[in-house]
């Protein structure tokens, strides 16, 4: 086997040969990893001496590698040179884009078409790209729309470019011949009457660039140069806001030719709608938008013919599903068969041959129109499994004799005419039990009476509790698991998600958002974002914004989206009131959390008023409200009006159903932000037992659910317990997602936190260097979760005691995001006040107070002089004044600090409590020991009831009362607390901890101390001796 054959057959991954690839200096060890190969052929691209070194040569010549050919023979027409027939021989080393990275010269363009004239339509492009409009009159081309759209692109910037564009747009007719999405060129049938629709890879989107990783992903749907844009680092394309003229073609019809634009808001949109005319013109042929099978969905719910067209387009349900989950054709499939239920059409259902499997059939079979009775009986009769959805729909239709009829049909499984009189118990027919899903339906229903009081007599009649609470949503009871309403309880549970698709992308995501994830990253609290559907796809682009760390545009961009949606739709209609939620969650994106909830306020009002209290949109809007209340640091009030939320799912939905579980697991981390740690910590104890019942031990809820338990047994003080949990969640998800999955990312910083708070500095920091450095590399230098991490980093520097590497990335931090996020956000003061505490640390006391004095001042204009954060700012400054020897100011700073503190924490909070040593510390540096002594022991009960004997900051407590001990001279009971506090120390925090060696340093000056005076005595008794003598 030679050597080129054997690269080809290794798969290992390395990133060094990658990086090397790309810069045009080594042809990779393994040639067989996708990475690797895709990193050689822009490498190739990229470096003329690369593309003629021997090396690569050998490799374009290898059978089956002729896509490294392509790139060689581009790079050399891309630098004035023609490749001879040896090279080009075969239309296989034809390569597609031969105008990026670089454009040739007319003359070698020239050239290139008389050589190998079956490429004068990639020449024709070129010309396009540079404005050589004599050439392109010389190929005498059909007028193609990719050449049309290439050319004006380029018109911007070259008047050959502007006369090219305004030839071909002159033709009477126009054809299709040149694909950017599979890269052929159709010489022999090109297809008339094509337009400009938005299917051209323009040269300008061709310098984006995505950063080398295992598992590249690409997120083009272009490919034109074969490398898939990646390289050495993200490079990003500024995304222009939508133009009025582009916005108006959301709700106008299409012109003849679109403009450039990215056209997946209108793919979407259509989609949505169920337009099949827009849908079918401007879907990417062969390429799938994200979110599209999403859109979808609700697409066939609203339209006939966007069913009927599926239906008979199977090829385009699978194209479109397999972007995220191919499962999700199944979805699409029951779908179809809902709409024509709705439209009283049962054949294609109940005729077909093979007969419809179980799996593909729908749930959601009564909105937005409701079959007729005579439809939904006949249904139920044929089906059994269908019978639970079928009730539904007669709820909401009103149909009581079919009600009825449905609800006391017996088993269909049984061929012994039903008679209880002549069966035993074993044969009695079951009839559909009256579960919660049924109620629910029944209480939204205008004729509820009815309805509800036949309800409550089936349950008495059927032995079932008033309250729905089974895991199965159907299944009351072990002995009812052999029943056909089983299939329909599972059928319930696949279609479940499909119910929640109905609702806008990020409100559900904000509603739904497991609160557990605000510990995603240590010091500061981060909400990570869920993968989830989308409905209200006019937010798509706004969305994605905001994914790129591209805050200010993705919320202006919403702005512009909810200011239209209310001048068209009013301020009542739901899509409108959608819009306000995912502005709200933007806004509280850049920190601007005031306005957040007002608007969160808004939200839930209007929904109030529209949808009713009990409604689940409502409840989630609650929710929403509450987290951000949450977030004020206001967690009484955020914590009642959770509890609120959780009561009304438990009502509505059951104890165990997924949405209550994540209620129940926010309440208890607000729980653990009112310093009510063993409730919090036994109410999480709950959520993960029910996830691992619900879900098992290996589901993503399940494990988001035990590291958010790590997270309380943290702040109790179960260092070793915490470090443990989190150590199996880290394993578990590098197992099930991948080391480089950003949820894994997420689980190694919380670990590094806590191996810092167990005094493991240095693994600490080696653990948030690794993943500062991953989410440099998959999010970029100035994403605002690789800034983050860059910030715990430089905290964790700064307790290992590296003081001048911590500023100094404190300060890159602070000026990325005042670049990023502007002076004013609370981030970037947050920042400012960080570097100023590690400049004091460094003993810089007067330029860390002038910091402090900007920072304090900057958040009392922006959240307010009540706001945590600017009281926390406050203590912060007192320190550093006391720090400089004022100590009258900042004790009376501190003393403010703490009546704040109270008044807006509570006594018992966390915060209030640091506050009080802290001022009791600055007592004592004034000589007022009693006043810090009778402090300090209250601190110390405090944080005994509260965290247990055991915590850190306990001990940390007990020292400094030991040190004010001390000072007032009784130094026995000092150095008692000393030894205990050391037993301690070096017990959970290891010995090399920086805590445990300052309280062996002080005990050893305790006992240095009493030395003295046991001699003093000594010298005075032997003198009084000597005197007597």
């Amino acid at each position: 086997m030679d050597l080129i054959s054997c690269r080809l057959g290794q798969t290992d991954f390395s990133s060094v040969d990658c990086e090397l690839a790309l810069k045009g200096q080594k042809l990779p060890e393994n040639l067989g990893h996708l990475t690797m190969r895709l990193c050689l052929i822009s490498g190739i691209r990229h470096h003329l001496a690369f593309a003629r070194s021997p090396e690569v040569t050998d490799l374009c010549r290898t059978a089956g590698q002729e896509i490294f050919a392509r790139a060689r023979n581009a790079r050399l027409i891309m630098s004035d040179e023609v490749p001879g027939s040896e090279l080009m021989g075969n239309k296989a080393f034809y390569p597609y884009c031969i105008w990026h990275p670089d454009v040739a010269s007319e003359g070698t363009y020239r050239k290139l078409a008389a050589a190998f004239p079956d490429m004068r339509y990639q020449v024709g492009r070129a010309c396009a790209v540079a404005g050589y409009d004599q050439l392109y009159r010389e190929l005498d081309l059909l007028p193609d729309p990719c050449i049309a759209e290439e050319a004006r692109e380029a018109s911007r910037d070259s008047d050959g470019s502007r006369n090219i564009f305004e030839q071909v747009m002159a033709a009477p007719l126009r054809y299709s011949v040149m694909n950017d999405y599979d890269l052929t060129v159709e010489l022999d049938r090109p297809k008339p009457g094509a337009f400009l629709n938005a299917d051209t890879a323009v040269r300008a989107t061709l310098k984006e660039r995505q950063i080398f990783a295992p598992f590249f992903r690409s997120k083009r749907y272009f490919n034109i140069n074969e490398d898939w844009g990646i390289g050495t680092e993200t490079v990003k394309r500024e995304i222009a806001r939508l133009t009025d003229d582009e916005a108006d073609l959301l709700v106008s019809p299409l012109p003849f030719d679109l403009p450039t634009m990215n056209k997946d808001l209108l793919i979407l949109m259509s989609a949505c709608e169920g337009n099949v005319d827009r849908y079918v013109r401007l879907r990417r042929k062969g390429r799938s938008v994200q979110y599209e099978v999403q859109c979808l969905i609700p697409g066939i719910y609203r339209s006939t013919a966007m069913a009927f067209w599926l239906d008979r387009n199977p090829d385009v349900m699978h194209e479109v599903a397999a972007v995220c989950d191919e499962d999700l054709v199944v979805e699409l499939r029951r779908g179809i068969h809902a709409r024509h239920i709705m439209n009283n059409a049962t054949h294609h259902l109940l005729d077909a041959d093979p007969p419809v499997p179980d799996d593909d059939l729908p749930y959601w079979i009564w909105y937005p129109t409701i079959p007729s009775p005579y439809t939904l009986c006949k249904l139920a009769e044929a089906r059994a499994a269908m019978r639970p959805q079928c009730v539904r729909a007669c709820i909401a239709g009103n149909y009581r004799e079919a009600y009825t009829k449905i609800m006391d049909m017996p088993d269909p499984n049984t061929d012994i005419p039903v008679d209880p009189d002549d069966l035993d118990d074993t044969y009695k027919h079951v009839p559909l039990p009256a579960d919660g899903y049924l109620i629910t339906e029944a209480r939204s229903s205008r004729f509820r009476d009815f309805f509800l009081q036949d309800m409550e007599r089936r349950r008495e009649e059927q032995g079932l509790k008033p309250q729905f609470n089974d895991q199965l949503l159907f299944i009351q009871s072990e002995k009812d698991k052999n029943t056909p309403w089983k299939i329909a309880a599972e059928e319930y549970n696949r279609a479940l998600p499909g119910y929640y698709r109905s609702r806008s992308g990020l409100e559900y995501m904000a509603a739904n958002f497991n609160y557990e994830d605000l510990h995603s990253l240590p010091v500061k609290k981060q909400r990570i974002r869920h993968d989830e559907h989308y409905d209200t796809i006019m937010n798509n682009l706004s969305i994605t914004l905001i994914d790129q760390g591209k805050l200010g545009e993705g919320a202006a961009m919403q702005q512009e989206v909810l200011e239209k949606l209310q001048r068209i739709l009013g301020n009542e209609h739901l899509y409108t009131i959608n819009a306000m939620s995912n502005l709200a969650i933007m806004l509280g994106d850049q920190g601007k959390l005031n306005e957040v909830a007002c608007m969160q306020q808004e939200v839930l009002k209007n929904r109030q008023r529209v949808l009713g209290d009990e409604h689940l949109h409502t409840i989630l809007a609650m929710q929403s409200l509450a987290i951000t209340l949450s977030y004020q640091e206001k967690p009484d009030e955020a914590g009642a009006m959770q509890q609120e939320v959780l009561e009304k799912l438990q009502r509505i939905l059951g104890s165990d159903h997924p949405d209550t579980i994540t209620a129940m697991s926010n309440l208890a981390i607000m729980l653990g932000d009112q310093g009510k740690l063993d409730e919090a910590a036994c109410m999480q104890q709950e959520v993960l037992k029910k996830r691992q019942r619900v879900l098992g031990d290996e589901h993503l809820h399940t494990i988001l659910a035990m590291h958010s338990l790590a997270i309380t047994l943290r702040d109790q003080g179960s260092l070793d317990e915490a470090a443990c949990m989190q150590q199996e969640v880290l394993e578990k998800l590098q197992r099930i997602l991948g080391d480089e999955h950003l949820d894994t990312i997420s689980a190694m910083s919380n670990l590094a936190a806590t191996r810092n708070d167990q005094g493991k500095r240095v693994e600490a920091v080696a653990m948030q260097q690794e993943v500062t450095e991953k989410l440099q590399r998959i999010l970029g230098n100035d994403h605002p979760n690789t800034i983050l991490a860059m910030s715990n980093l430089a905290i964790m520097l700064g307790d290992q005691g590296k003081l001048d590497e911590a500023a100094c990335m404190q300060q890159e931090v602070l000026e990325k995001r005042q670049r990023i996020l502007g002076g004013e956000h609370p981030d970037t003061v947050t920042t400012l006040n960080e570097l100023a505490i590690t400049l004091r640390d460094q003993g810089k006391f007067s330029e860390a107070a002038c910091m402090q004095q900007e920072a304090l001042k900057k958040l009392q204009r922006i959240l307010g002089d009540e706001h945590p954060d600017t009281v926390t700012a406050m203590s912060d400054l007192a320190i550093t004044l006391s720090n400089q020897g004022k100590f009258s100011e900042s004790a009376a700073m501190q003393q403010e600090a703490l009546k704040k503190l109270q008044h807006i924490l509570g006594d018992e909070h966390a915060d209030t409590i640091t506050a009080m040593s802290t001022l009791a510390n600055m007592l004592g540096h004034q000589g007022r020991y009693e006043e810090a002594a009778c402090m300090q022991q209250k601190v110390l009960e405090k944080r005994q009831r509260i965290l247990g004997d055991e915590h850190p900051d306990t001990i940390v407590v007990m020292h400094n009362f030991a040190v004010t001990l001390s000072n007032q001279g009784k130094l026995n009971e000092a150095a008692t607390i000393l030894h205990e506090v050391l037993e301690k120390q070096m017990l959970i925090l290891e010995g090399e901890h920086p805590d445990t060696s300052t309280a062996m340093y002080n005990l050893t000056i305790t006992a240095v101390k009493i030395c003295i005076i046991e001699t003093q005595f000594l010298l005075m008794d032997t003198m009084e001796g000597l005197k007597n003598i």
